[in-house]
Order: C-alpha cells, then sequence, then structure tokens
C-alpha cells in the first residue's frame, strides 16, 4: 500500500503535478506514492482509494492558483475536502504544496474542517525552481517515509545480470581458449596448461594496449565524444562507419592468417571460427537494431550513458525550439514530456555522483562497465584451464615437475593485469562520472530555462 497519497484538483497546471509525482515515484518508489487521475466527477468514489487514503503515512495537498475558492462552489461531494479532512482526523501528517505562483492560503479562507492546513508548513515547488523544491519536498517526506536508495531500484537483478554475464563469458573463453591456443602436444595437461599460459600472456599485453590506447588517443576520443549523442545513432554509424570496418578486417585478416599458418588446422577449428564470426555479427546486428530502435523513441530514454543522455536532452532541445517562437506554441504534452526528462536527467545526476564516490568492489558489482566482465571472466577462464590442467597432472597422466609453478606463474601474471585494467577502467569511469554529472547538471539549467520561461502549461487532473 503506497505511503504518499497525493490531494490535487483538476487545474490548468495539473502537469506540474504529473512532474512531481514523477519526480517522487522515481525517488521512493512507485509502489509508495498514490496519484490517482482516473476518477470521473460524479463517480462514487472507489473503495480501492478509499483504502489507500486510510492506509497512507502522508497525505499531499496540492495547491493551485485559486484553490481554496474552489471549495466555495457547491458540490454534490468535494473528493479534496473529504480527502484533506479524513487525513487530519486520523492525525496523517499533511504537508501543503503550493505550486506555481499560488501561496498558502489563509486559515479563514478555508473550509472549517480544514482550516488547521493553513498552520502546517509548506512545501512550494515552482516553475522555476522545479528540481530544488522537488528536493526539499522529498527531505521533508523522508522523515515519514523511508526512501528507496539508489541500490534499491534495481539491486537484485543487475547483480545477477553481473553473475550471469560473468558465468556465460568464463564459460565461453573457457571453451574457445584451448581451441583458438592450441599448440599440440603428446600430453592431456598441455591441452589445458599451454592455452591458459598463451592467454595469460594474451590479457598481459591487450591490458597494456588497451591503457596506452586510451591515454594516448584521449584528446581524440574526447572530442568525439562531445558529437556522440547529438547525432542519431544511424546517422553517427553513416558517418563513421569505416572505422569500425577497418577494426573487423583487420581481425578478420589477422585471424585468417592466423589459421593458415596453423599446422593443426583442420575442420573442427575452421567450423569453430565461422560459427565465432556468426555468432558475433548476430550479437553486433541485434545491438545495433536495439539501440537505432530506442534512439527513435518519444519521450527518450535516459540512462547514465553520455550518449544515451546527451542524446535525450539534445532531442528535448531540439522539441522545445524548432517552430516554437512563442508561449502558445508550446502545448500541454511539449511541458509533460520536458518535465519528465527533466525528472529523469537529475536521477541520472545522481546515480553518477553516486558512481564517482563508489569503491571498486562496489563499481564492480553495480557492473556499470562491461570491460570489468571482460577482464574477470578473462582472469577466471585462466584460472579455470589451470585448475584443470593441474587435476588431471594429479590423478591423470603425469606432468613436468615444474607444472604447478608454471600454473602460478601463469595466474600471478594474468592475476596483476587484471587487477592493473579494472584499476585504470575504474578511475577512468569516476573521472568520466563526474564530468557527465556536470554535464547533465548544464543541460538541466539549461533546459528548465527553455522549459519554464514560457509558463506552465494545462495539464490534466481531477476535480
Amino acid at each position: 500500500m503506497s505511503s504518499i497519497f497525493m490531494s490535487y484538483r483538476r487545474n490548468p497546471q495539473g502537469t506540474a503535478v504529473a512532474a512531481i509525482a514523477d519526480g517522487l515515484q522515481r525517488y521512493f518508489g512507485t509502489e509508495e506514492v498514490f496519484i490517482d487521475n482516473g476518477i470521473v466527477p460524479g463517480d462514487q468514489y472507489p473503495d480501492a482509494l478509499e483504502s489507500r487514503l486510510q492506509a497512507c503515512t502522508v497525505l499531499i495537498a496540492v495547491i493551485h492558483e485559486g484553490w481554496e475558492d474552489s471549495f466555495k462552489e457547491r458540490r454534490h461531494k468535494d473528493w479534496v475536502l473529504h480527502e484533506i479532512r479524513t487525513a487530519l482526523e486520523r492525525r496523517i501528517h499533511v504537508i501543503p504544496v503550493p505550486i506555481g505562483n499560488a501561496s498558502m492560503p489563509e486559515w479563514t479562507e478555508l473550509p472549517a474542517e480544514i482550516s488547521e492546513l493553513a498552520h502546517r508548513q509548506a512545501a512550494p515547488v515552482g516553475p522555476a525552481t522545479y528540481t530544488t523544491d522537488l528536493n526539499n519536498l522529498i527531505r521533508q517526506l523522508e522523515k515519514h517515509v523511508a526512501p528507496a536508495t539508489a541500490a534499491s531500484e534495481d539491486p537484485a537483478p543487475r547483480r545477477k545480470r553481473l553473475w550471469l554475464r560473468l558465468l556465460i563469458s568464463t564459460i565461453s573463453l573457457f571453451a574457445l581458449t584451448p581451441i583458438l591456443f592450441f599448440t599440440g602436444g603428446e600430453t592431456l595437461w598441455e591441452l589445458f596448461a599451454r592455452p591458459a599460459a598463451i592467454s595469460a600472456v594474451v590479457l598481459a599485453l591487450a591490458s597494456t594496449l588497451a591503457t596506452t590506447l586510451v591515454v594516448a588517443l584521449k584528446p581524440l576520443t574526447d572530442r568525439w565524444e562531445k558529437s556522440s549523442g547529438i547525432q542519431g545513432v544511424r546517422k553517427m554509424f553513416a558517418l563513421y562507419w569505416i572505422a569500425p570496418a577497418l577494426i573487423v578486417l583487420a581481425s578478420l585478416s589477422m585471424s585468417i592468417h592466423a589459421l593458415t599458418e596453423d599446422d593443426n588446422l583442420n575442420l573442427w577449428k575452421i567450423s569453430a571460427f565461422a560459427a565465432f564470426l556468426l555468432i558475433a555479427f548476430w550479437v553486433l546486428s541485434f545491438w545495433f537494431q536495439r539501440t537505432a530502435d530506442r534512439d527513435e523513441e518519444w519521450p527518450p530514454p535516459v540512462t547514465t550513458e553520455h550518449a544515451v543522455f546527451r542524446r535525450a536532452a539534445h532531442r528535448l532541445e531540439q522539441r522545445l525550439v524548432d517552430g516554437k517562437k512563442s508561449r502558445k506554441d508550446y502545448t500541454k504534452a511539449d511541458r509533460q514530456d520536458a518535465e519528465l526528462i527533466l525528472s529523469r536527467l537529475d536521477g541520472a545526476r545522481k546515480e553518477l555522483d553516486h558512481r564517482a564516490r563508489a569503491s571498486m568492489p562496489a563499481w564492480i558489482k553495480s557492473g556499470y562497465r562491461s570491460e570489468a566482465v571482460a577482464y574477470l571472466s578473462w582472469f577466471a577462464s585462466i584460472v579455470a584451464l589451470e585448475v584443470v590442467a593441474t587435476g588431471v597432472s594429479v590423478f591423470g597422466e603425469p606432468a613436468p615437475r615444474r607444472s604447478l609453478l608454471a600454473a602460478g606463474l601463469t595466474i600471478a601474471i594474468a592475476a596483476i593485469f587484471t587487477m592493473a585494467g579494472l584499476s585504470v577502467n575504474c578511475l577512468l569511469d569516476r573521472r568520466n562520472s563526474r564530468r557527465w554529472s556536470s554535464e547533465i547538471m548544464e543541460w538541466q539549467q539549461k533546459l528548465a530555462t527553455m522549459v519554464h520561461e514560457h509558463g506552465a502549461m494545462p495539464g490534466r487532473g481531477r476535480g
């Protein structure tokens, strides 16, 4: 049952009510904030709504301009009066929330049953100071309702996905490594130990090369990043397709060359390589199509990924500017979408702030970056190969005397470069998170000015 009940009346600023509800639901959770916009004047008050009113911890009384005068109108049943009176009688905490240019009414302007409302501390929410005012309202609500922490928004699914991705990646690498790095050998131990050693060397080289390229190409990637998100995914691919195409061709050429030079080339190895290429192509095609489809959604999705939140902010800016020169050009849908996107941008900024302060273990568990999964699964596959090789040497075919020393050295090399790669990526992600958080704040200030300087638009609500 919802802890927060929003009481409001149909008025020209109904969109502001929807924006406040969306902000509270994102912070406290959808189930904790109840707002009804489906009751029709003249209908009997639904029992379900009555039960929510009776069970709530806090009632928010939304006050708009002329709200106090609405009680003077003759009504068969005034539901707003009923909600506030019920909350006061049951000693439910009531917070008046004036919106727009409304102010708190005097107790003499209110019906006697709810005149006490005039003495309650108000939490006004204005259009020009929406984010600040909403945060102030949230702080007051936190005294009575437990907030949903950043981790509780989707904690279990994220961790499950992380461990599932780790498991799948580790098993895949464990199966592919002996095939890709098969060097022959007379014993079963060599079938696992040698590919593990080669994989550790490749991991060390890849970690070193990746770190070097990130540092060396940082000015170039920073310039490219600023343009990403401004243009659509399909347009970006049309402009820069040559870069991924060259990488794919180079990788394919090296792989084919390695296969043709392999003295142990056989049908099984060729089939495995072809299957790997087909799977990789399918995954990339699926990812591109899904990303391109999401890029065209409206309202656009907002995440902590720089290209996604930047694209959402830019599209909102275009929608507010294109063909709209005066206040009358803005529709109710324009303002409602703008408030929703601004609220989501604020949520993404808070998550980035939390991400920038996270320790490395918390950063890894949260699954923010796919590089962490790649390093950990690569390391885990090397350890698994060495464990199998050691088990074979102990319980099966004998191995060289220095096999345990070689296994320990292989695992140590893999561990060192795995930690190095994770550390570099964690530090870079913290720096980027702080930078992206500042960028979102700039977008919020810019868009809020554009949205609110045109005044409030009519919104939905109930009477």
